[in-house]
C-alpha cells in the first residue's frame, strides 16, 4: 500500500522555500506534454453532488474535509474515474494553499489505456 507523502520540491522538481508554494505528494510518469490537471476546490464547485458521490466512493466519506495527502494513489485514481466517469491514471499530486492556509490539491492525470489483450 503506497502512500503520499510531502517533499521540497514541486511537481517540476524545483526546491519549495516556503509552505505557501507547491509541495508534490505523488508523483509516477508525469508527463507535461500528455497530462490534464484539475483542482480539487473546482471540482467540487463545479458539481458538488458527483463530487460528494466520487468521494464516497473512494474514500468511504464526502465533502471539502478530504484529506487526499492521507489517501492511496490508487483510491484517488478511483475518486477521479469516478467523477470523471471514465478510467483515469493518476500521475501527479500536489498540494497548494489558499492565502487563508486552507489546503487544496492539483491533481495530475491522464485517460488509461485500456490493456491490449492478445488473441492466441
Amino acid at each position: 500500500m503506497r502512500k503520499l507523502r510531502m517533499t521540497n520540491r514541486d511537481i517540476w522538481g524545483r526546491s519549495v522555500q516556503s509552505r505557501q508554494e507547491p509541495h508534490c505528494l505523488y508523483k509516477n510518469g508525469f508527463t507535461p506534454e500528455k497530462d490534464d490537471c484539475v483542482y480539487s476546490d473546482r471540482m467540487d464547485q463545479w458539481n458538488t453532488e458527483l463530487f460528494n458521490e466520487a468521494c464516497k466512493k473512494a474514500f468511504a466519506e464526502t465533502g471539502r474535509g478530504i484529506c487526499f495527502e492521507i489517501q492511496e494513489p490508487e483510491k484517488i485514481e478511483e475518486f477521479l474515474s469516478v467523477y470523471y466517469k471514465k478510467p483515469i491514471l493518476l500521475t501527479g499530486v500536489e498540494k497548494l494553499y489558499f492565502m487563508n492556509g486552507y489546503p487544496y490539491y492539483c491533481f495530475y492525470y491522464r485517460d488509461k489505456e485500456p490493456i491490449n489483450q492478445e488473441n492466441e
